[in-house]
C-alpha cells in the first residue's frame, strides 16, 4: 500500500486459533533442496453487472522517492544469505503442521547476466546507494557543462545528444571504477535511480551511434572472455545446467502452488513469474494468516499481471457471448467485447500498476470473484533482492513499520486487508479509537508513515509489523489482539 507523495490521490482506497489438524499434513520431503478457469456457466443471461460493478482494490504502492539498485555481489555473501534464509525457514515452520516447501536456493537461479564462473550481481548496500546518488548528481552537472561546451563549438542539438549519451556512459564508468574498484560495476546500475531509467538507456543506445561504438567492443570482449573461461573450466555453467536449474525452479513453484491449493489455503495460486523466494514468502504469509483466522478465504494469490489478464478475458468472453446471443456477427461482437473488457480494466484502474507493490482485490462480482484476493506486481516479485531493497528503504525511512523491510511484509500487509474485510475491523469502534490516538501522537513513530492514511491502512500496517517484527511494538500488538477478539466474537455469534 506504500504510496509516494507523487502518486495521484484518487487511487482506489476501498478495499483485510489454531487451524484444525485435519486440514493439514506434512508436505512431502522430496521437494528440491537447492533453490526455489474458466467457469462454463459464469453467466447464462445478459452479464450487465460485469461492467456495472466496481472492483475494489487496496494497493500496496511503492514509495518511489528513492530507488534501490543492484550491482555485483560476491558469491560467498549470497551463499551465506541463502544459508541464513534456509535456517529461518526451518525455524519458522518447525512447529507447523503444514510446512511450506523449503525455497529453492537463490544462488541456483539462472540470471540474465550469468556467465561461466562469475558470481551473481550483488545488491548495493545503503552507503553504496547514497554514494551512487551523489555521483549521479555530479555526473548530471558535468554533462550539462559538457553540453554547453559542445554548443559553444557549434555542434547541432542532434550531434550534442549523440555525444552526451556516450559521455554519460563514460563518466558513469569512470565514477564506478573509482567508487567500487575491482568490482567492474556496469553503468546500468544508474538506471534504477529514475522511474524510466532502463527505457531511457535503451533509447540512448538506439539513437546514439557514439554510444554504440563504445558498447559494441565491450560486449564483444565480454563474450570472448566468457567463452574462454567456459572452455578453460569446462564447468557446470553450460546451457544444459542453466536449463536444469530453471526446470528445478519451475518444479518448485508448481509444488508450492499445489501445496497452497491442496491444503485449502487459497483456491488458485499463481507463482509462474515469481522469484522462488517471493513465492515462498507469499505461501508462508497465507499459511500464518489461516492458522489464526481459519475463516479467511483467499480466492487468488499470485501475479497482478495474470490476475488482470484473467479478469479482462472473462469480461471479454461474457460480453462476446451476450452480443452473439443478440444477433451480432462474430467479427463485430468480438470487437465490441474487447472494447468492453478494455474499458472495465481501465475504469477500475487495474492497468495502473507501475508504482504498486501489491493489492488486495474485491471485485464485488460473482463472475469475477475467483480473482478476489492478493496479487503482487511482477515488476517486484520477479526479483527478490530488488524487492527487498525497495522495502528496506521503506523501513529505513519509516514509511513502513519496523521489521517490514522484506517482500513477505507486503504479502502480510495485503492479508491484513483481507482479515479486515473478513471481520469488518475497520468499522470497529475500538480500532477506530486506536487509529485516532495513534494519529494524534505520531503514527510514523508508533507504526509507520503510511499508517496515517486511513484506518484500513492502519490495520494492515499493524498486522504486517506483528507478523514481521520479532519484537512488535505496542500499537501492532494491540491491533492484532483486537483482531483476535473480533474473530472470537464472530465465531461465538455463529455458534
Amino acid at each position: 500500500d506504500y504510496m509516494s507523495d507523487d502518486i495521484p490521490e484518487d487511487v482506489p482506497e476501498d478495499e483485510p486459533e489454531e487451524i484444525e489438524d485435519d486440514i493439514s499434513d506434512d508436505i512431502p520431503e522430496d521437494v528440491p533442496e537447492d533453490e526455489t478457469e474458466e467457469e462454463e456457466d459464469i453467466m447464462e443471461d445478459i452479464p450487465e453487472d460485469v461492467l456495472e460493478d466496481e472492483t475494489e482494490t487496496i494497493e500496496d504502492t511503492a514509495d518511489d522517492t528513492e530507488e534501490s539498485d543492484t550491482a555485483e555481489q560476491a558469491e560467498d555473501a549470497e551463499s551465506e544469505e541463502v544459508a541464513e534464509d534456509t535456517a529461518e525457514t526451518e525455524d519458522a515452520v518447525a512447529d507447523d503442521d503444514d510446512t511450506v516447501p523449503p525455497v529453492v536456493d537463490a544462488a541456483e537461479r539462472p540470471a540474465d547476466n550469468e556467465s561461466s564462473g562469475d558470481a551473481d550481481p550483488k545488491v548495493l548496500k545503503r552507503d553504496d546507494l547514497d554514494l551512487l546518488k551523489s555521483g549521479d548528481e555530479a555526473i548530471k552537472n558535468r554533462l550539462e557543462a559538457q553540453a554547453d561546451d559542445y554548443r559553444d563549438k557549434g555542434f547541432s542539438e542532434e550531434e550534442i545528444r549523440d555525444k552526451i549519451a556516450a559521455d554519460k556512459w563514460k563518466f558513469q564508468k569512470e565514477f564506478l571504477d573509482d567508487a567500487f574498484p575491482g568490482q567492474d560495476v556496469s553503468p546500468n546500475v544508474f538506471n534504477g535511480l529514475s522511474e524510466n531509467g532502463a527505457a531511457d538507456r535503451m533509447k540512448e543506445i538506439d539513437e546514439s551511434d557514439s554510444l554504440k561504438e563504445i558498447l559494441s567492443p565491450a560486449e564483444k570482449n565480454a563474450e570472448e572472455k566468457d567463452t574462454a573461461v567456459s572452455t578453460e573450466n569446462n564447468d557446470s555453467r553450460s546451457a544444459d545446467t542453466v536449463d536444469t536449474k530453471a526446470a528445478k525452479i519451475e518444479e518448485y513453484k508448481k509444488t508450492l502452488k499445489d501445496f497452497c491449493e491442496s491444503k485449502g489455503y487459497v483456491d488458485h495460486a499463481d507463482f509462474s513469474d515469481f522469484d522462488p523466494k517471493v513465492a515462498y514468502d507469499l505461501a508462508k504469509s497465507v499459511v500464518d494468516a489461516k492458522k489464526d483466522f481459519p475463516d479467511l478465504k483467499v480466492n487468488y494469490l499470485g501475479s497482478i499481471d495474470n490476475q488482470v489478464k484473467g479478469i479482462h478475458d472473462t469480461v471479454e468472453k461474457d460480453r462476446y457471448e451476450f452480443y452473439k446471443q443478440n444477433g451480432i456477427d462474430d467479427e463485430l461482437a468480438a470487437e465490441i467485447a474487447k472494447s468492453d473488457a478494455d474499458y472495465y480494466v481501465e475504469s477500475n484502474k487495474l492497468n495502473a500498476t507501475e508504482d504498486t507493490y501489491a493489492w488486495s482485490m474485491e471485485t464485488n462480482n460473482p463472475a469475477l470473484e475467483k480473482y478476489d484476493g492478493v496479487a503482487v506486481n511482477n515488476k517486484y516479485a520477479g526479483d527478490y533482492e530488488y524487492f527487498k531493497n525497495k522495502k528496506q528503504y521503506d523501513e529505513d525511512t519509516k514509511w513502513a513499520p519496523v521489521g517490514c523491510g522484506t517482500p513477505k511484509s507486503v504479502a502480510d500487509h495485503e492479508l491484513g486487508h483481507e482479515i479486515d474485510k473478513l471481520l469488518e475491523a475497520s468499522e470497529d469502534s475500538r480500532i477506530k479509537d486506536m487509529f485516532m490516538e495513534t494519529i494524534k501522537s505520531s503514527a510514523k513513530e508508533a507504526l509507520s508513515e503510511y499508517a496515517e492514511k486511513n484506518v484500513k491502512e492502519f490495520i494492515a500496517e499493524a498486522y504486517s509489523e506483528y507478523r514481521n517484527n520479532p519484537e512488535p511494538r505496542a500499537t501492532a500488538v494491540s491491533v492484532f489482539n483486537r483482531l483476535i477478539e473480533l474473530r472470537d466474537m464472530k465465531q461465538a455469534k455463529r455458534s
